[in-house]
């Protein structure tokens, strides 16, 4: 009975399911990340957030990330910081992530769905400038705002004022 089958291997299948599953639901929306050399205090970031006149509500979550393997052991775990932030009509996510040598990431995220992301991109996108702003004031960054890189896969982000 079986004879008559054509056999797939394991992994070509897997492969497949895998590939029909996240085909469908690609991330599209805007990220807007940077690396900095000096810390970035999470009571700065929480007030410059506040200060800015968009943003309705901000929630705060500090969690310890992956400990590095280095050639002189285990490192550290990375500090990470959340905050979750939401406008009127949007949710983004900052997480500013410091490793043990005290590198810091900056990455700014909006998430989008297919069929509303790019009016919640361009919705947000301003907000996220205004909020670059605020914490290169409030926390002493120089160029933070004029250094950040955008990516944006699936959505058209044109130039900010």
């Amino acid at each position: 009975m079986f004879d008559d089958m054509i056999w797939i291997p394991t992994t070509t299948r897997v492969a497949a399911i895998v590939i029909f599953v996240t085909g469908c639901s690609v991330f599209s929306g805007v990220t807007r990340s940077l690396q900095l050399e000096s810390p970035l205090a999470s009571n700065c970031v929480d007030a410059a957030l506040r200060s800015v006149p968009e943003i309705l509500d901000v929630r705060y979550e500090r969690r310890e990330g992956s400990r590095p393997l280095t050639l002189t052991g285990v490192k550290p775990p990375n500090q990470d910081d959340f905050y979750e932030i939401r406008t009127e009509t949007t949710r983004s996510r900052l997480v500013v992530s410091t490793d043990y040598r005290g590198r810091v990431r900056y990455s700014h995220t909006l998430p989008a769905m297919p069929d509303e992301h790019q009016a919640r991109v361009d919705e947000i996108r301003p907000v996220m400038r205004n909020i670059e702003l605020a914490i290169e004031k409030s926390c002493g960054i120089p160029d933070l705002a004029s250094s950040i890189r955008e990516s944006c896969p699936g959505v058209t982000c044109s130039e900010l004022p």
